[in-house]
C-alpha cells in the first residue's frame, strides 16, 4: 500500500568546474507535501472551470511529479531541472521566460514540469528561513472575527497593504489572523487587464519580481469580505 512521504526531496545541483552535468553533485533540501498540496489548492481555486479543462489533467500530474521528487533547482533563480515522469529524460525549465524545452511544451501547451516547478518554486519561497524566522504580529480581531462568524461564507477578501512605502490593493488568498497569503490585483490599461508583480523574490539579489507573497497582518487595511450575493463588509 502506497503511504505519502513526511518530505520530498528537492535536490540543489552544484556544478562542477566543467560544469558537466553528469558530474553534478546533488544536494538535498527537504519540503512538507502538504504545503505543496496547499500551494497547488490554492492556484487551482484561482482558475476557471474552462481553464482547468483545457489543462487536461497537466495540473494533477504536475503536482504529482513536484511530490515525487522529479524537479530539482540548479542554483539558477527560476531555472528547474524536471525528469520525465518514466525518468527517461531531462527538461529544463524556465520561469523568468515561462519555458521549457520539452515536446508538449513546443506545441503551444503549460506543460506539467512547468506546473510541477512553479508548485517547488512558492514551496521554497514559503519554506524559506528567513520567512519562518520572521516576527509573528499581531491579530487583526475584526478580520479574525468576521471570518470565524461566517467559515466559508466569503468568495472574496480584498484589502490594502502597506508594501515598501506603496498602498497595494490585494485579494487575500489565506489568512491565520496574523499573516496573510496576498495576490495583487491586476490594473486597467487602455482597456486591457494588466498583471500586477510588485513584491520582490525573497532571494538576496534576485530581480524577479511577484504578484504574490505573504504579509503580516498588520501591513492590511480597508479589509472587504463578500459573499455570492455581493453583500460585502468593511473591516
Amino acid at each position: 500500500m502506497y503511504q505519502q512521504p513526511l518530505f520530498v526531496e528537492i535536490h540543489q545541483i552544484k556544478e562542477t568546474a566543467q560544469a558537466n552535468p553528469a558530474q553534478a553533485v546533488p544536494e538535498a533540501n527537504l519540503i512538507i507535501p502538504d504545503l505543496i498540496d496547499q500551494i497547488a489548492s490554492q492556484f487551482v481555486s484561482t482558475l476557471s472551470p474552462q481553464t482547468i479543462r483545457r489543462m487536461n489533467g497537466r495540473l494533477e500530474r504536475g503536482l504529482t511529479m513536484a511530490k515525487s521528487g522529479h524537479v530539482a533547482v540548479t542554483g539558477q533563480d527560476g531555472i528547474f531541472k524536471v525528469t520525465s515522469s518514466k525518468r527517461r529524460c531531462t527538461y529544463i525549465v524556465d520561469l523568468n521566460q515561462r519555458t521549457c524545452n520539452c515536446p508538449d511544451y513546443q506545441a503551444g501547451n503549460i506543460c506539467k514540469h512547468r506546473i510541477a516547478s512553479w508548485y517547488i518554486q512558492q514551496a521554497l519561497f514559503q519554506s524559506a528561513p528567513d520567512l519562518k524566522e520572521s516576527p509573528v504580529s499581531e491579530q487583526i480581531p475584526e478580520l479574525v472575527e468576521l471570518l470565524l462568524a461566517h467559515p466559508c461564507r466569503w468568495d472574496l477578501i480584498y484589502a490594502v497593504v502597506s508594501y515598501e512605502g506603496q498602498e497595494i490593493p490585494v485579494e487575500i488568498i489565506e489568512t491565520n489572523g496574523r499573516e496573510a497569503y496576498v495576490r495583487a490585483l491586476p490594473g486597467l490599461v487602455d482597456g486591457e487587464i494588466v498583471p500586477v508583480y510588485p513584491f520582490r523574490s525573497p532571494w538576496e539579489g534576485s530581480k524577479v519580481m511577484y504578484s504574490s507573497t505573504t504579509v503580516s497582518g498588520d501591513s492590511l487595511s480597508k479589509i472587504k469580505l463578500y459573499h455570492q450575493q455581493k453583500e460585502h463588509i468593511d473591516a
